[in-house]
C-alpha cells in the first residue's frame, strides 16, 4: 500500500494537485517513469543501473511526486543508521519551481526523522548552491569526487535536530576488490555492461565505496595489447589502493581457489580467463577484503568461496544495492584458524623480526623507524599472536592524567585484521573503565589505516588536536547525569557546541550515544530492555560463558557482533537492550551453569526474513546452523536479532535474586519468551552484575 504524505495544491499551470507516495515494487509503470526522468537528467544525476530502482521501491526507499498519475519527480536515497543518502533528486523539467524538490525531501525527512538527517552529495561546478539551501540543506564540507575532471563534491546536510556526536564520525566505506571484467566496463561506454559498473565509480559512492586493485589485475593489465587502452586504465587504476602482495598468502590461497573452480567447472584445466580470477580473489583474501565483484559467472564456486574464505562474489549491482548491509558486516568474517588461539605477549623490539608488515607503505615511515619509535616507548608493548606465532596486532597504553593513551597501535593487512582492531578497541574501553578513566587517547601519529577505520565504527571521534578519542561513561544514569559528564569530558577534546540530551529524543538517537559513549546507559532515554533466555550450550559458543572444555568457534570468539535466531512473532525491533538469561538445566547431566543473567547486549537489527537470506548473510555471527534455524521458523522464515557492545558480568545475577528483584519491582521473572524490562530493575540488575551491589 502506497503511504501519502503531503498533497501540495496545484500552481504554476499544474493540471492537478501533487501526491508524494512510495512506489511499491509492484508498481512496474511508475518505476518505469523513474527510470525515465532519471535517464533525461543523466548529464547532473549520474546514470543508475536500472535494476537499482526496482531494488530502492522493494526497501521502500524509491519515493515519486505524482500529477494525475503522471510521475512529475522522484528522490531514490539510500537509509543507514546514521543518516538518510540522497542518491537522486530529480524533477521534470516543465514542472519546476512549484514545490515538488521540497516536497519530496521533506517526505524522507519526516519518514526518517530518528536519524540525525539527511546528506547529500553535489558537484560544486553545478552551481546549484541555492537550491540546496532552499531545500534546507547546509555546506558541510567538500571532498574531491572520482569524476575524471577531478572536479570537487560540496556536502550537504539537512539535520533532523538530535543531539550527536556523529558528524565528527564518517561511515565506514566498504572496500571491495574487482577484476578485468569490471574495469573494461567501466571504461567502454559501448560495453553493454558499461553503466552498471560505472555506478560503481560514481561520485555518489564516494567515501561509501574504496574500490582495492588486486596485484594480479595490474599484473594482468602488462598483457593489454593497445597502449592507448592500457594508458587510460593504468590512469584509472592509480587513483585507487593496490593490495599489498602476501606472496606466501596468496600463492596457497590460489591453489585452494585454483581446485574448488576446476572441480565446479569440472574441467582438468582452467582457460585464462578463470586463471585471472582465481589470482584475482587470492589476492583479496589475503588483503583482507571480504567483496569482490566480477562480471563473471561461477554460482557454486562462489558460494563455496563464500563458506570457506567469507568473501562475497558478485555483480556491481548487487553490490551498490546493497552497499550499508555489506560495509556493515565487512568487520566480521570466518577465520580459518584450525583450532589455533590468538594470544596476548609482553615484547619489545628485540622479540620482533619483520616490522614491515606494520608499516604503511603511503607514508615515508620505514620498519626501522617503527623498531626505533618501539624502542623508545615508556609504556608496555602488548602483541596479538596468531597462528604461527606471528604477531598480528602490537599496541602500547599507559595512563597519562585523565586519560588512557595508546601511544603505538598497529595492525598487520589480513583477513582476520579490522575484526582484531575492533576487538582491541574495544577492549580498550574495558581497560579505561577499570582504570577509572573516562577518555581513551590514540597518540600514534601514524596508525595503521585499518585501525583509523575500526575507531571510526568504534565510535571514536576525531580531536581538535588531529588525533582520535573515545568517551567512556561508566554510568547507568538518567540522560541529564550522563550528559554531564560527557560533556566535561568532550570539552577536553573539541570546541564544537556540547551535545544535549533530552527526554523524548528517538531511540536510534539515544542508542548512538550509549554506543559512542559505552558502557554508559541512559535511563530514561527511549530504549527497551528486553530479558532474553538462551541455553548454557549456546551461551557458551556465543559469550564464553560459561566455559567449556572444547572451546568457542574462532571467528565467534574474535566477532565484537554476533546474532540470535528466534521464532516468530517479532517482538523485539531494534534499537533495544538485551538481558542474557541462561534457562533452567533440563534433561539428564549435569547442568553446564546454573541459571541465571549473565551479561547485556545493545541490539543493532532486528528482522524478519526468509531462512536462506539470513545463513547467507549472517551464519558467521551465530552458533545454528540451516536445519536449527530452519527448525524454529514459521513456514520458512525466522527473526534474527543482530546484536554488539556485549558486556559479560563479573557477577551472575541468580535465579533466585532475579526472582526476588522481580517481585520487588513488579515484574515476571523467568523469560520464557522475551519480556520487558523496566528501567528502574534494568538498573538494578545492572548494578549487581557488575559486583556494585552494596
Amino acid at each position: 500500500m502506497r503511504q501519502t504524505f503531503a498533497m501540495i495544491e496545484a500552481d504554476g499551470g499544474l493540471p492537478g494537485a501533487v501526491r508524494i507516495a512510495k512506489v511499491a515494487a509492484t508498481e512496474v509503470a511508475r518505476i518505469d517513469s523513474c527510470i525515465k526522468l532519471g535517464d533525461l537528467a543523466k548529464k547532473t544525476l549520474g546514470q543508475l543501473p536500472f535494476a537499482v530502482y526496482t531494488a530502492s521501491a522493494e526497501r521502500g526507499t524509491l519515493v515519486a511526486a505524482l500529477v494525475q498519475d503522471r510521475v512529475v519527480g522522484y528522490v531514490l536515497y539510500r537509509l543507514s543508521r546514521r543518516r538518510v543518502t540522497l542518491v537522486h533528486l530529480c524533477v521534470a523539467t516543465d514542472v519546476r519551481k512549484n514545490g515538488i524538490a521540497r516536497a519530496l525531501v521533506e517526505y524522507i525527512s519526516e519518514t526518517h526523522r530518528d536519524r540525525p538527517g539527511v546528506m547529500a552529495k553535489c558537484r560544486q561546478s553545478y552551481g546549484i548552491d541555492q537550491v540546496w539551501l532552499k531545500l534546507g540543506f547546509n555546506q558541510q564540507t567538500e571532498v574531491p569526487g572520482r569524476n575524471r575532471q577531478g572536479l570537487p563534491l560540496v556536502v550537504w546536510w539537512r539535520d533532523h535536530g538530535h543531539p550527536t556526536l556523529m558528524s565528527r564520525q564518517e561511515e565506514p566505506a566498504l572496500r571491495a576488490c574487482f577484476d578485468m571484467t569490471v574495469l573494461e566496463a567501466i571504461q567502454d561506454p559501448e560495453d553493454r555492461d558499461h553503466i552498471e559498473a560505472a555506478a560503481l565509480a560514481g561520485d555518489d559512492l564516494y567515501q561509501q565505496l574504496q574500490l582495492i586493485v588486486t596485484v594480479a589485475l595490474r599484473v594482468e593489465l602488462t598483457g593489454v595489447q593497445s597502449a592507448t587502452r592500457r594508458r587510460q586504465y593504468t590512469d584509472r587504476l592509480d587513483s585507487m589502493v593496490t593490495t599489498r602482495h602476501d606472496l606466501v598468502g596468496s600463492t596457497q590461497t590460489k591453489e585452494e581457489l585454483r581446485a574448488m573452480l576446476t572441480a565446479a567447472r569440472g574441467v582438468s584445466e582452467l582457460p585464462w580467463k578463470d586463471q585471472s580470477l582465481v589470482a584475482g580473489l587470492a589476492d583479496c583474501i589475503s588483503a583482507g577484503v571480504t567483496v569482490f565483484v566480477t562480471f563473471e559467472s561461477a554460482d557454486t564456486f562462489f558460494s563455496q568461496v563464500m563458506t570457506h574464505f567469507g568473501v562475497r562474489v558478485m555483480r556491481p549491482l548487487a553490490a551498490i544495492v546493497h552497499l550499508e548491509e555489506l560495509a556493515r558486516s565487512q568487520d566480521y568474517r570466518p577465520i580459518a584458524l584450525s583450532g589455533s588461539d590468538y594470544h596476548k605477549t609482553h615484547v619489545g623490539a628485540d622479540n620482533l623480526d619483520d616490522l614491515s608488515g606494520f608499516v604503511d607503505p603511503m607514508t615515508s615511515e620505514s620498519a626501522q623507524d617503527l623498531k626505533n619509535a618501539i624502542a623508545g616507548l615508556r609504556a608496555p608493548l602488548y602483541a596479538l599472536t596468531g597462528p604461527d606465532d606471528v604477531a598480528m596486532l602490537l599496541y602500547a597504553t599507559e595512563v597519562r592524567g585523565p586519560a588512557l593513551c595508546v601511544p603505538l597501535i598497529r595492525v598487520r593487512d589480513s583477513a582476520e585484521a579490522l575484526t582484531l582492531a575492533r576487538q582491541i578497541l574495544f577492549a580498550l574501553r574495558e581497560q579505561c573503565r577499570r582504570a577509572e578513566r573516562s577518555l581513551i587517547r590514540i597518540l600514534d601519529p601514524l596508525p595503521s589505516p585499518l585501525i583509523k577505520d575500526a575507531a571510526t565504527a568504534e565510535g571514536f571521534i576525531l580531536a581538535d588536536d588531529g588525533h582520535m578519542a573515545a568517551v567512556v561513561i561508566d554510568l547507568c544514569a538518567p540522560m541529564a547525569d550522563v550528559e554531564a559528564r560527557a560533556v566535561e569530558v568532550l570539552r577536553t577534546l573539541v570546541r564544537d557546541d556540547m551535545p544535549s540530551l533530552r527526554s523524548g529524543m528517538p531511540a536510534t538517537a539515544a542508542a548512538e550515544f550509549e554506543r559512542a559513549w559505552w558502557p554508559a546507559r541512559l535511563l530514561d532515554a527511549d530504549i527497551p530492555t528486553y530479558a532474553v533466555s538462551i541455553e548454557a550450550r549456546w551461551a557458551a559458543q556465543l559469550f564464553g560463558v560459561p566455559q567449556i572444555l572444547t572451546g568457542r568457534p574462532a571467528e565467534l570468539a574474535l566477532s565484537r557482533e554476533h546474532v540470535y535466531y528466534r521464532s516468530l512473532p517479532q517482538i523485539i525491533d531494534a534499537p533495544a537492550r538485551v538481558l542474557w538469561y541462561v534457562k533452567k538445566h533440563k534433561g539428564p547431566g549435569k547442568p553446564l551453569f546454573p541459571p541465571g543473567i549473565i551479561g547485556c547486549s545493545l541490539v543493532e537489527e532486528s528482522y524478519v526474513a526468509d531462512v536462506d537470506e539470513l545463513m547467507d548473510s549472517y551464519r558467521h555471527l551465530g552458533v545454528w546452523d540451516r536445519s536449527q534455524v530452519t527448525h524454529v521458523a514459521d513456514e520458512g522464515r525466522a527473526q534474527v536479532i543482530r546484536f554488539t557492545d556485549t558486556e559479560i558480568f563479573p557477577n551472575q545475577v541468580t535465579l533466585s535474586r532475579l526472582e526476588a528483584l522481580a517481585k520487588q519491582y513488579g515484574q515476571k521473572t523467568v523469560p520464557q519468551a522475551p519480556i520487558k524490562i523496566a528501567p528502574p530493575l534494568f538498573a538494578q540488575i545492572l548494578t549487581e552484575g557488575q559486583g556494585l551491589r552494596s
